[in-house]
Order: structure tokens, then sequence, then C-alpha cells
């Protein structure tokens, strides 16, 4: 039998012939072309409809199963999926995918995956098949190195097909490299997945990339291929090169997904009964035991909307560890850092088991999905008889099985025993750290607290399933079981379990977002308005444009409280109030230290200016010279009128001027008169908190 050599370019040319040399020896030498034609049936040039693997060991030959999954904006559905490594096809596969976009092939452990994990030339495409019930015309690709391939998710998108096209053109650029000259290409953040957390439904949507944008810009380019290579070209003609799909999130969301509550829903409606008219939600928590059986008594919609919860929850998971893992590398050598590092790693260790499992069972789920009547399963059979009992075996892992308790335990504060959970702990490092907590801040906060709560949910999902699997729903004991930690949605009212006391003991932890175009000092506690100076014409709104393309000020400094963006209380800050805002600055003025502390540019979000440049390029004498509500005593003008001198904060270099009278606030007089910047301040009012304090 002969292997057939597929154009592939992967790697630099020196990893191309090494990669090349070791298929050689391994597949010849070592292992002989016979074994892995068994494997695949009949010549690995030849297609196929299915693999004709139905165990994993066969004539002393080990396989695994490469667990591929599919999608532009929607499942590539019903398409063949090819294997390759360094150009040499392994598996070719017609119509492959189910209508999940989902299809597990089985691959021999040796050579063929050894090969992947030592050479980095692995690479999975897919293409023909449907998509949104419209023929795919088009090729997706996606390069790999596999670090765990008995849970590993190979995810082939749009994305992945542009680093796999950049390999092709730049073979001296290893797969790393590829992936990170793309995100920056896409505006993606530095590591951010290029997996799940790009996929797009009603329940989920990346905050970053948007698959729907980019399918329609596709569409007006003639198509996924023809667009994906003038993208290529856009990106080889410039290492500044950006090209983003973006597709914010609205104003005040600060969640990119809802499928932490979807899922936290069904599995409070579903607890005992999975057969009641609940739909959806009566089915969550039985992915394994509804897989593959063709009288759950649910129709195909409620089993579609059963495995999107299961997998939006994975995206947002994939979308959300990138961050929180940023944001614990930012912790500084402070009062906290050791305090949250001792909870943080043990945690985040025994999440990445869980996710695991967790990414198991959804992909699990989505293979070898409950049946509609008259249905018959497409994915390989010994999948799903192999899988199940593997997922089974990790739901009865006793760390598995105590991860939601032990999770919640890192999550949470004890005031019992003075304990202070992740939240605290990383909102108390943010406010040691840095002068001001903007609305960005407010993002990272609640990103954490996302991730969190989505790590809790999997946990409590496992747990759920292991209770269902192991028949708890039959019986008075297992029955309590599930009714304490789920509560019975039967009664009437309803009660609640230990899950729903835990989630509202963690959102206590979590305070409001700070407004927009406003941050709050960490010293002392002042909210401050950053995005706008204030201008004669019009004192209580701000100009669009921010300085004013012509700086005007006000003869007088705001003394009596107004209300500004709907927030009340605002005057001009105190001499004090103003000490404590520049304290501390470094640079060429305080004024360009004000803005870069408090300034939010991409991945930040929302994005902010902070503090507007009242200095550059002004070219007036009093530029950078803001009103405080400080009076220095009285000012009588040359026509014996009497006015009140207020002190003036220079932002060029943070010194309080010396009372004249350019600081007397009223005279109407332009020569004696006074035109400066207006900044509004406030004091929190009783209760109100948007961080922890020391």
């Amino acid at each position: 039998m002969e292997l057939v050599q597929v154009p592939a370019r992967q790697g630099s040319v020196t990893e191309k012939n090494k990669a090349a040399a070791i298929l050689a020896a391994l597949l010849l030498g070592l292992c002989g072309t016979s074994d892995i034609a068994m494997a695949q049936g009949q010549s690995m040039g030849s297609a196929t409809s299915s693999p004709a693997v139905t165990s994993n060991q066969a004539n002393g030959q080990r396989f695994e199963w490469l667990r591929i999954m599919a999608f532009t904006d929607a499942p590539v559905a019903g398409a063949e999926v090819q294997v390759s490594v360094n150009g040499w096809r392994l598996v070719q596969v017609q119509a492959a995918t189910n209508r999940y976009g989902v299809f597990p092939v089985a691959v021999s452990s040796y050579p063929s995956l050894l090969l992947c994990r030592i050479v980095q030339a692995c690479r999975v495409t897919v293409s023909g098949g449907t998509v949104n019930g419209q023929p795919f015309l088009g090729q997706l690709a996606a390069n790999l190195v596999l670090t765990d391939p008995a849970h590993q998710i190979v995810v082939v998108n749009t994305v992945t097909t542009l680093v796999s096209r950049l390999l092709d053109r730049r073979p001296e650029l290893n797969l790393d490299q590829a992936e990170a000259r793309v995100r920056s290409f896409l505006a993606l953040p530095a590591n951010y997945s290029l997996g799940l957390a790009l996929r797009q439904s009603s329940g989920y949507v990346s905050r970053f990339f948007s698959p729907v944008a980019f399918v329609t810009e596709a569409q007006a380019a003639g198509g996924l291929d023809a667009f994906a290579h003038l993208l290529l070209e856009e990106l080889l003609a410039s290492d500044s090169a950006t090209h983003s799909f973006l597709q914010p999130a609205p104003l005040g969301d600060t969640s990119s997904s809802t499928a932490t509550s979807v899922v936290q829903t069904g599995l409070e409606a579903g607890i005992l009964d999975f057969a009641s008219s609940e739909g959806l939600y009566s089915l969550t928590g039985w992915a394994i035991s509804l897989t593959g059986s063709s009288d759950s008594g649910a129709d195909e919609a409620a089993i579609d909307a059963l495995l999107q919860s299961l997998a939006d929850l994975q995206s947002s998971i994939d979308a959300l560890s990138n961050q929180v893992a940023q944001l614990s590398n930012l912790v500084q050598s402070t009062a906290t850092q050791t305090q949250y590092n001792t909870i943080e790693v043990p945690a985040q260790t025994l999440e990445n088991q869980v996710n695991g499992v967790e990414s198991d069972l959804s992909y699990f789920a989505q293979a070898c999905p409950p049946l509609p009547a008259g249905s018959t399963q497409t994915t390989p059979d010994a999948y799903c008889t192999n899988e199940k009992v593997s997922v089974t075996a990790e739901l009865n892992d006793v760390t598995i099985q105590q991860a939601y308790v032990t999770l919640q335990g890192y999550v949470a504060d004890n005031p019992t025993i003075g304990f202070r959970g992740m939240l605290h702990l990383y909102s108390l490092w943010l406010a040691q750290s840095k002068p001001f907590f903007r609305p960005a801040d407010s993002t990272d906060m609640q990103n954490l607290y996302d991730y969190w709560d989505a790590a809790l949910t999997q946990a409590a999902n496992l747990k759920i399933e292991l209770l269902h699997e192991n028949g708890a729903q039959n019986n008075p004991g297992g029955q309590q079981q599930l009714i304490d930690f789920m509560g019975n949605p039967t009664l009437n009212p309803p009660t609640t379990g230990s899950f729903q006391a835990n989630e509202a003991a963690n959102l206590k932890l979590m305070f409001p977002a700070v407004p927009a175009g406003t941050v709050v000092t960490t010293k002392d506690h002042t909210m401050w308005v950053v995005e706008c100076p204030f201008s004669t014409d019009n004192i209580f709104n701000c100009p669009t444009d921010v300085p004013p393309e012509n700086p005007q000020a006000s003869i007088s400094p705001v003394l009596s409280p107004i209300t500004w963006n709907g927030i009340a209380g605002w005057t001009s800050p105190s001499l004090t109030e103003f000490q404590s805002l520049i304290a501390g600055w470094t640079g060429s003025t305080a004024n360009s230290w004000l803005a870069a502390q408090t300034k939010a540019v991409a991945p930040d979000s929302p994005l902010s200016p902070g503090f507007a440049d009242l200095i550059s390029g002004c070219g007036s004498a009093s530029c950078g010279f803001v009103w405080t509500s400080t009076p220095t005593g009285t000012y009588f003008s040359h026509a014996g009128a009497t006015f009140t001198q207020y002190y003036v904060m220079r932002l060029d270099n943070g010194t309080t001027n010396v009372p004249n009278g350019s600081e007397t606030a009223g005279d109407p007089d332009p020569y004696y008169g006074a035109s400066n910047w207006i900044y509004l301040a406030r004091s929190l009012v009783q209760g109100e908190q948007y961080f922890w304090y020391n």
C-alpha cells in the first residue's frame, strides 16, 4: 500500500525535512503501512463513509480519538474530514461531521499521534457539507500540536484557517508565532483562544470577534476561500496591519455569555424529572443518561437547545480563561499577593480538571446526542461506547465529586474565620496597586466573577450528572440529596438549596460598575469626571470632542452641587481633593500622568481616553489651570467691587497658583477676570462602594 501525499507547507524548511524523515522512519521502518491501512479499513488515499475501527485496539495497533469540531458562523454539517501529517494524508472520511459540526476520528496512537506531538506538522481540513442548511463551498483548516489527545478538542474555523494559510506562506514561522500574528491582525487579546471562544450563538458571543461579521464580509468578497486569500495578503503587506471583526457587547453589559444562567436554570428545573413539560431545562444534567437514546421523549429542538447551552458554557469558560489568567499574572508584590496566589493556584488547577471533564461531557453529548424518535446514530459506535465509559469514570473521581464544594470554598468569603476568597482579594489588590479604579477595572472584576461562576456551574453540572447517572432521582435518599443541593421547583412556592444560597453569597462580593466617564481614587475614594472638561457655554453637558476644539473654561468654579450623567453631588474639587488626585505624579506634566493612569485601551473594556489633555497645543498662559472650590480670600476690583478668590491647580507642574486676579471668580473685567478649566468631583454617599476597601 502506498501513502498519498497532499500539497501542504507547514513549519520551517528544516522542520519539514525533519518531519519527513521522522515520518518515513516511523511509518516504514517501525510500524509498517499495513497497520495504518487496517486502521482505516482501506487505503489511506481513498475515502470512507465512516471509520472501520470498532475498538481502541486491533491487531496490536492502538488508536485514539481525535475530537474535531468545525464551524464558521454555524456548525459545518456533513463535511469531509481529512487529517494529514506534514502533507501525508492519514485519514479521509466523507460526510463525517454531524449537525453540530462534530466528528471524532480514529487515528493510530503510533506513529500518527506521536508525530503530532513532536513535529508540529498535523493539519485537519474540513470541506463540503452544509452551513445553516446551505452548501458549504469553502475549506477550513487547522494546524495543531497535540498536548492532551484524550481531552483535547481540535477546533477548525475561519481563524484557524487563516493561521494555516499563513504557515503555508511563511514556513519559517512556528505555530505559536503564526497564531500570535493572526491575533494581532484580528485585534484579539494576546493568547486569546482561537477555539471554542470564537463560536457564536444566541446564548454566547465573543467580545472580540464576530464570526457572523466575518462570514458577511466573506460573502461580499466572493466566498470564504477568496476572502481568506484577501485577508492573508492584507496581513502579509504590513506587520502593523489590522482587520477586526468586532461585535461589541451592549452598553453596560459586562457578561460575554448567558450560558451559565441557562444551565443553572436547567439544573434547577430538571432536578428530578427529565420527562416533564419543561422542555430544554428538564434535560439539563442528563447528558450521560440520554446520549444515544431514542426514547428520551425530547424533540430535536429541545435536544439542540440543551447541547447548545452546554457548548455555550464551554465557550464562555474558553473566552474568559485567558483574561482571568492575565489578571492573575498582573498581581504584583502587595500585601494581598501571597493570600491571593495561595488560593488561586490550587483553585485554577482544580478548575482545569473540572473543565476537562465538562469538555469531555459536552463533546460526547454533541457527538452522541439524544436521538429524536426514529433517528439513528451517525457518530462511530465505538466512540460513543468507549467515551461513555470514560466520562462516567471521570464523574466518579473523588476530586470531581467534591469539586463544587472545594471551588466554592476558594471563591467565597468566610467571615467566621476571617477568610477572604479570590473575588475579595483580587478587588483588594486592585485598590493596592493603582491610584484609580476605572470602569475597565469593574469589567475585570466582572470577568473574574463570570469565570468562577461558570466554573462553579460546571462543577455543579458534573455533580448532578453523576447523581442522575447513579439513579438518585429514583429513590428517596437520592432525591433528598438533589433537593438539598438544588432545591425543589415542583413545590409551591419552590424551595432552594445550597447551590442558590452560595450563588447569593458570591454575588454579595461584587459591587456596581464604576459609571462610564468617571474614575474613583483608591486613596481617598473620591469620584471624578474624566472624559471631558466643562465649558462656559454649557457647563452641565460634556462637549462632543475631548478636549474641545476651541478650549473654553468657566469664569468661576462649580460651588453648588449639580447632577451630571444622572449622578448628583458634583462640584469643583477642594484644594485637598485636588492635591490628593495628583499626589505622586511622575513624568513631563501632572496632566499627562493623569491621562495615562486613567485611560483604558484595548483589550480593556470599556475604552476611555481618561483625563483630557488640557495642555498640549493650547497656546494660552492659563492652559492646564483648573478651578478648586477652596477660597483664598477676597479681591477688590479696580471698580471697587468685591469678589472671592479661589485656588487654582496647575496641571503643567502640579502646583497651586499664587492667588491673584486670574484666580478671582465672577469678575467680568476681561483683564482681571479668569477663565479656568472645570473638573468635577464628588464624595461617595453612605453605602456607595465600587470595590473592596482596605
